[in-house]
């Protein structure tokens, strides 16, 4: 019995070294072997692969699709190697090139795009995902860039820094998300049962100057998913400050939110947590019945934005999330009118203290 849990375990590890020689790391940068983001073989990584995007004193002005699938042992990672100051690589959607092996249909959606909709690489659920340490800007209206087709498009007003459909397990932190339509995007698309995006995580970011002047329908962040996590981020004013974007800082329709130990400021609301657009998958969830919004600083800027510091429920005319519950948050108002703390429409909604 010994010698066959010896043999098993021999053969188990000799697996995960075989799976760990296969992974790849592609270093990008001046003097690496690749010299532009466009050169890695985007459509082709697999699990364990991982990207270097190293520092440097001149923007990278590209974009990329990452439509690849990773595992959780082996997640495929975008690390940016901050520089001697502890710079962040800096992405910048104004003019930027696309690799002409990739191809979407949804380019002009975001700086880096993953989604389940792809032709090159093949349709699939990306999956196992680590996009972390990268500054990203600038992917918004009016500025253009190359698509995969070598044409000269531009971005829309929604467009995001990270724009994702129909992806699982996706780890995006210690990123600066500035000067976007959206800073990060997640999106339910389609009404089939796996239609949605799952297991996200925004921990440790920076995101603020997002949003466009006027328009209430971008945001710092705009998400729909199943199971998303916001942690130790920092939300700041909107694009143009006060008197720019009328958007919000986080604004969720997702099933399964938790909002915790984030700085947030700036917006029209601080948080807008509404009732997903797509009932027929994520409001049939279980945790779609809870939202979990706690630890959290909440800095209300003088008269900035409508005076309402969380807005829950419904704003779609779709199933109103039922109960969020809203504990042990510093809430500091520096208005000199009045403040709502809490604003609930939609009938059957609960917020718990």
């Amino acid at each position: 019995m010994k010698h066959i849990v010896s043999t098993l375990f021999v053969s188990a590890m000799l697996f995960v070294i075989s799976a760990a020689a296969l992974a790849t790391t592609y270093d990008v940068g001046d003097g690496k072997p690749y010299t532009s983001i466009g050169a890695v073989p985007w459509e082709s990584l697999n699990a364990g692969d991982t990207v270097n995007i190293y520092y440097r004193s001149t923007p990278y002005k590209e974009k990329f699709v990452l439509g690849r699938v990773g595992t959780q042992s082996q997640p495929i990672t975008v690390h940016g190697v901050p520089g001697p100051g502890g710079e962040l690589p800096v992405l910048d959607g104004q003019s930027a090139t696309t690799r002409l092996a990739l191809e979407t249909g949804s380019e002009a959606r975001g700086l880096i795009t993953m989604q389940q909709w792809t032709t090159t690489p093949p349709s699939c659920h990306p999956s196992y995902i680590v996009i972390e340490n990268l500054e990203i800007k600038n992917a918004s209206t009016p500025y253009t860039f190359t698509d995969d087709a070598g044409a000269t498009v531009s971005y829309v007003a929604s467009s995001a820094a990270i724009w994702i459909t129909d992806c699982r397990n996706v780890t995006v932190r210690n990123c600066y998300f500035h000067d976007c339509g959206n800073g990060f995007f997640t999106y339910t698309e389609g009404s089939g049962a796996d239609c949605w995006s799952e297991g996200i995580l925004v921990e440790g970011c920076y995101i603020n100057a997002c949003g466009n002047a006027g328009s209430i329908y971008e945001h710092d962040s705009y998400t729909e998913s199943y199971n998303i996590t916001f942690q130790y981020n920092r939300y700041g004013p909107p694009r143009g400050g006060d008197s720019g974007s009328i958007g919000n800082g986080l604004k969720d329709r997702s099933a399964g939110l938790v909002v915790r130990y984030n700085w947030m400021e700036g917006g029209n609301r601080i948080l807008d947590l509404v009732d997903s657009e797509d009932s027929s998958t994520l409001a049939g969830k279980t945790e779609y019945q809870k939202t979990f919004v706690y630890g959290n600083v909440m800095r209300e800027r003088n008269d900035a934005g409508n005076r309402q510091i969380l807005h829950f429920g419904q704003d779609a005319g779709m199933y109103p999330r039922a109960k969020c519950y809203f504990y042990n948050n510093t809430v500091i108002s520096l208005r000199t009118g009045t403040t709502t703390l809490l604003m609930e429409n939609g009938g059957g909604s609960s917020v718990f203290d």
